[in-house]
């Protein structure tokens, strides 16, 4: 295939789309900005005027069996629409089934909408296909938006002209080396989950945990990004056993000239750390910001390329890692009343994507998309309490084998069958005790 005027980024995409099976490909991302003082009218002028001063907009996919190219027209594909009036939950529940709704490129490469809220305000819903945007995009367009009705004069930006990236490395020996000799599961659960359906779940980190964490990393000179990371990576070692944990990050791979252009060029890498429980959770942090940095460096080499060349030489099996870890570093610029949620995929084909943001009160919201059949509320709930948990911990003790993984909820839940007796008879089962013992203590 001949992708002629893609990216590295947009060329990942597009061989991940070829793969996919089935209509509900991986490549559907959204922003929705809620806007709570702003008319639909006055969103619509907004949201028109973005999309008539980036040309990522005017552009569509020619697609044939031996070539993907790029076509830009002189205007937006299209412009944004106003929808019938809804209430917040008629909303949500909208745009939840459109998330995982395809979009052709052929066609179209987004779908712009304004939903007027019967409680007040407006919710402007833009759904994109991957191959045209990144999730840094998708918080340069929100930005945007919130300039033009803070009264800022936009300035064009040209995907077309910036959309071109470094050449792909061509020296595999960084990936051998870097996953030489390591210990890690790809997986922590081994169900096996039917289709690509997942649901996505929202937490927000308590306010006094925040404000604690950023402090503890600017203490140690981090980002509050790598915080997190860390205790993902701490999970994830204690939850398989294994010495190292490995997950993937998309990277931002922009020059400082596309910075502020929306469009697609973030690279997906695989991110390996050794946990060694002598050391303190501060130097875990320094340590995932050093794989990670590491790793970003050698980007280019692409993550299809850098699976071929691991499963050639007999390093791993079948894939690294069913865990993404996403940082979104965008942190919005307006005195207009406003909050931003994203949604990061149309359907997933890994078990967890780990999505971190600023809130609208300078503290943390994650959302947790969670593959159908491998994860449900219970479980997110209870990654959500350990990841909170390890942080908690880690930031009060000198070392990483005093930390405590488990979130509290499910910390007291196995402390609290201290104590009690079971009586057993001699003419029961292993499956029928624990049946028995489950049916009486459920609470």
């Amino acid at each position: 295939m001949n992708y002629e005027n893609l990216n590295l980024s947009q060329r990942e995409i597009a061989m991940s789309e070829a793969a996919s099976i089935g209509e509900n490909a991986i490549n559907t991302i959204s922003v929705k900005l809620h806007l709570h003082t702003v008319s639909p009218s006055e969103a619509k002028e907004a949201v028109d005027s973005v999309l008539s001063k980036a040309d990522a907009f005017f552009a569509r996919l020619d697609k044939s069996e031996q070539a993907w190219r790029l076509e830009y027209s002189d205007a937006p594909v299209s412009l944004c629409r106003i929808l019938d009036e809804k209430s917040a939950e008629e909303a949500i529940r909208y745009m939840t089934a459109a998330d995982k709704a395809p979009i052709k490129p052929e066609k179209e490469f987004y779908v712009s909408e304004i939903i007027p809220v019967s409680e007040g305000g407006c919710v402007v819903y833009t759904r994109f296909h991957h191959l045209i945007i990144d999730g840094f995009g998708m918080s340069l367009f929100a930005q945007k938006v919130l300039d033009v009705l803070g009264g800022k004069e936009l300035l064009v930006d040209s995907f077309a002209q910036n959309a071109m990236t470094d050449a792909p490395e061509a020296d595999s020996v960084f990936w051998q080396e870097y996953f030489n000799e390591a210990e890690f599961e790809h997986a922590i659960f081994s169900e096996k989950a039917v289709g690509s359906d997942f649901t996505a779940y929202d937490f927000s980190c308590e306010r006094e945990l925040s404000d604690a964490l950023k402090c503890f990393a600017k203490d140690n000179n981090l980002t509050p990004a790598y915080v997190f990371a860390a205790a993902y990576a701490l999970y994830l070692s204690e939850a398989t056993g294994k010495k190292d944990a490995v997950f993937l990050m998309p990277r931002l791979n922009r020059t400082a000239a596309q910075m502020n252009v929306i469009g697609c060029y973030t690279l997906l890498v695989p991110v390996r750390v050794t946990v060694d429980p002598k050391e303190t959770f501060a130097t875990l942090c320094h340590r995932v910001e050093k794989a990670s940095h590491d790793a970003s460096a050698h980007k280019n080499f692409g993550y299809d390329r850098i699976l071929e060349i691991l499963r050639g030489n007999d390093m791993i099996s079948d894939t690294l890692s069913e865990y993404v870890f996403n940082f979104y570093r965008h942190e919005f610029d307006t005195e207009i009343p406003h909050r931003v949620d994203y949604s990061v995929a149309g359907g997933m084909h890994n078990h967890l994507t780990y999505n971190l943001f600023y809130n609208e009160n300078g503290g943390f919201n994650v959302r947790l998309d969670c593959r159908e059949g491998i994860y449900d509320g219970d479980r997110a709930q209870s990654f959500f309490d350990s990841v909170c948990t390890v942080i908690k911990q880690g930031m009060e003790n000198p070392k990483i084998e005093d930390v405590r993984i488990l979130g509290d909820r499910e910390y007291e839940k196995n402390i609290s069958i201290r104590g009690i007796s079971y009586e057993v008879g001699t003419d029961l089962t292993i499956p029928s005790i624990l049946r028995d013992v489950a049916r009486r203590y459920s609470d």
